[in-house]
């Protein structure tokens, strides 16, 4: 028998579905990222331990970088700008 102090609380059912704006977002992300696989390409994202600066780099499907762009851009991509210079 386990002391009070000591007990772990149970696992319930999992929370409710997740916010409807946020399947949205999701639903928005997945359509951006289609639309950048079907011209070749995907955009990664890392953070600059040295500067602490997110950097976006947009590469081709197999890997290779082929630049950087300010993250203020990838946003943009995001919201549903042009995709023409990515």
């Amino acid at each position: 028998m386990s002391e009070p102090g000591n007990q772990r609380p149970e696992q319930g059912p999992p929370e409710d579905d997740p916010p409807d704006e946020l399947l949205e977002e999701m639903g928005l992300a997945a359509e951006v990222y289609e639309r950048l696989a079907a011209r070749g390409r995907e955009l990664r994202f890392r953070l600059d331990p040295p500067t602490g600066r997110v950097t976006v780099e947009v590469r081709d499907l197999d890997g290779k970088l082929l630049y950087t762009i300010p993250p203020t851009r990838a946003l943009e991509i995001a919201g549903g700008e042009d995709l023409d210079d990515v």
